[in-house]
């Protein structure tokens, strides 16, 4: 396994409805401490591991993470983060995930500029995620184009899950994607599209212009959480495993997931069974979608 995300705590300094930790919290109160990270590392590192990410909750206020970005990258790790952006880690990963959707309220907009020119100024590598809500208003990716060129970052479209499986919905989505790209912008859409949600013309320019899929990719990495022991395939689906069902270093990680997942594929709504993207393996109906929070 090349990829893994670690959420080192699922405590957050913001407030966002729609964010998949809302629904972990409860099971994972404490943070990782600092052993239980250098175990979960050097693990990842015998399976030949290359890409770490850090996520949350927030990863910047867990006390650990500078001497962890430090760490990872000795042992040869490509390191990622997943932040807010209210305050920017002094020891930088190589790559930085900012949520964007903070610099629209004015009252932290100061923050996330203070840590964007930061990384900046450290030559990190700056990814603008943006989470389309229902209500997200046009203006807003107008003025992320300006934003994206200053800072040279791309964007990356995500649309916050779960979403309406609308017609309008996926109305929205197409117009912001292809607004973005019309800019010679940087962008991607990293969340699975249903193409069911398009028009036969949004969908094949969606499919021929960004990083598209409409199967999910979920067990293709792995989110180990902050207790170190429980590992999750992906931040959508709660389906909770024991590390050791992963192997010593990870090599048994597909064969772990593989009936969880195979379940849930079949678990489809009775009106996409007919649906030619369906039949045709091209899409799973939304069933990921239909289960992604702990309830």
């Amino acid at each position: 396994m090349k990829n893994i995300m670690i959420a080192p705590t699922y405590r957050c300094n913001a407030n966002c409805p729609y964010c998949y930790t809302n629904s972990f919290k409860s099971a994972f109160k404490k943070d990782m401490d600092f052993l239980t990270f250098l175990e979960v590392v050097n693990r990842f590192s015998r399976g030949g591991g290359k890409n770490l990410k850090f996520i949350g909750g927030e990863p910047t206020i867990w006390k650990h993470i500078r001497k962890a970005i430090i760490y990872s990258k000795l042992r040869g790790f490509y390191v990622e983060m997943l932040s807010n952006g209210f305050k920017a880690v002094k020891t930088v990963p190589d790559r930085i995930f900012i949520n964007i959707s903070h610099y629209f309220d004015l009252s932290k907009r100061p923050l996330v500029i203070n840590s964007l020119d930061y990384y900046l100024s450290k030559n990190v590598a700056i990814v603008f995620r943006y989470n389309i809500i229902p209500e997200a208003d046009f203006s807003e990716v107008e003025e992320l184009i300006g934003l994206a060129r200053k800072y040279g970052a791309h964007i990356d479209i995500v649309p916050a899950v779960p979403y309406p499986k609308t017609r309008e919905m996926g109305k929205k989505i197409y117009r912001f994607i292809k607004y973005i790209l019309d800019q010679k912008v940087s962008g991607n859409c990293s969340n699975p599209l249903l193409p069911c949600m398009f028009t036969k013309n949004q969908w094949e320019y969606l499919k021929k212009n960004i990083s598209l899929f409409s199967v999910c990719s979920a067990g293709n990495g792995i989110l180990v959480n902050p207790d170190g022991k429980t590992v999750l395939p992906c931040t959508k689906l709660f389906l909770p495993k024991d590390i050791s069902a992963l192997g010593k270093s990870f090599e048994k990680k597909d064969d772990a997931y593989r009936e969880d997942l195979e379940k849930i594929r079949q678990a489809v709504p009775k009106e996409c069974e007919n649906c030619g993207h369906f039949l045709k393996k091209e899409c799973f109906g939304g069933c990921y979608m239909e289960r992604m929070n702990h309830k």
